[in-house]
Order: structure tokens, then sequence, then C-alpha cells
């Protein structure tokens, strides 16, 4: 059993029921995968879970982030998007601060998408609602995300597997007013750490395991004060 596995083996995986109580999102599926990475913890074991996720598909990754810049609270996934295409990730990106897939044009853009990545594995990236003391959790999924369930919007699925980050805590426009720009740009580092560890640290092109190690533990990305 590799390094890895033995993580993974250690109880890592946590079972959803009917209905993910951290967030608007919905299962019917009675068994699923998540994993959830507390707004004070290190990315580390999260890295392991996800790349259990993908390992079988790595070669037609592709990255789908939802949301709009118009409004900070859902700016997470576009600010993922534009950070990854900064940083060079080698695979396909949808989703960024200057073309961002949103509920206006998200059926067409998944259409245009799919047509080309017949064969896709799709990991779709959003921000959703929480409760309070889940805000700024990072939650990992085997599972698509329902863009607009949040606020009754009725949208196509997305993702083979999905990261969710918990900005809002409320509908209520005074606390969506108060969400920091500062805190969601976090959020997107972490998200992006954790997609890029995902697939390059396996393939010892990004890191090295025990550069991983120590990078997942430093303190650089808790921004979260």
């Amino acid at each position: 059993m590799s390094f890895f596995d033995n993580i993974l083996w250690n109880k890592i995986f946590k079972k959803d029921s009917l209905v993910d109580s951290s967030s608007s999102y919905t299962k019917e599926e009675s068994q699923t995968k998540k994993f959830i990475i507390g707004k004070d913890e290190t990315l580390y074991n999260g890295v392991a879970f996800f790349h259990e996720l993908i390992k079988d598909n790595l070669d037609n990754l592709v990255i789908v982030c939802i949301g709009t810049d118009k409004w900070i609270f859902d700016s997470l996934a576009p600010f993922v998007g534009s950070i990854l295409e900064s940083r060079g990730f080698d695979f396909p990106i949808y989703g960024t601060i200057e073309s961002p897939i949103h509920a206006i044009n998200l059926e067409d853009s998944l259409t245009k998408i799919k047509n080309n990545h017949p064969d896709g594995f799709f990991i779709a990236i959003d921000a959703c609602y929480g409760h309070e003391e889940s805000q700024f959790e990072i939650h990992l999924r085997d599972y698509p995300v329902h863009p607009g369930a949040g606020t009754n919007k009725h949208l196509p699925d997305v993702g083979n597997v999905s990261i969710v980050g918990i900005i809002a805590v409320s509908d209520d426009d005074i606390k969506l007013h108060e969400i920091r720009l500062r805190d969601v740009i976090c959020v997107a580092n972490k998200i992006v750490d954790i997609l890029m560890n995902s697939v390059e640290s396996y393939k010892s092109i990004y890191l090295h395991k025990d550069d991983m190690l120590s990078f997942m533990n430093h303190s650089d990305r808790d921004c979260l004060k």
C-alpha cells in the first residue's frame, strides 16, 4: 500500500447521505464521497483525497469554473480559473474573471465545452451558501455541482467531481456585502493549490512528496484571519 493509500485507508473518506447539510446542494444517490477542509486546516489530506477521485482520468481533465465577478461572493470560481491560467496549469480551463461562466450563459457554455471535449472528465468549481460555522470551508466531492440550487434556479448539473467553497452564509444583502474580496481570493488560492498538487505532485513534476508535505503545512495560505 502506497503512502497516499495509507492516508486514504485511515478514514479520510466522509460519507454523505441525501443532503449536503453544509451547502445548498443535494445528492440523489444514497452514498457519496466528500472531504471537508476547514478554514484553519492544512490541505495535505485533501490533496490525497482529490487525487484518488481524478487519478484514472488525468489525461482528460477539464476545469469548469462557475460564477461571476459582478458579485464578490460569487467570484470564487472565476478567480480560481484566472489563477490557474496565470500559474500555467496544463489542462483546459473554462470560466475566468475575463470570461466567466454564469447562469445566463451556462447552458450554451456547457454545450460548447462538451463538444470540445467529448471524452472530458470535468472538475466543476463553484461557490455556495452554507451555515455560519462552515464559512470558508472547502468541500471536495465525487459528484457534480448544482448551480443555482441555493437561489431556486433550475440549471444543469456540472462536473464529474466538484470543489465548492462556502463563501456566503446568508442571502441577506447586508451580510453579502460584508464578504471581503481578500477572503474570496484566499479560498481561491487554496483551491488552486489543491488542484495543482492533486495532479502534478503525484507525477513528480510540480513538487516531490517531501516538498509537498512541507508546502501543504506552511502558513502562507493561512489568510482567513
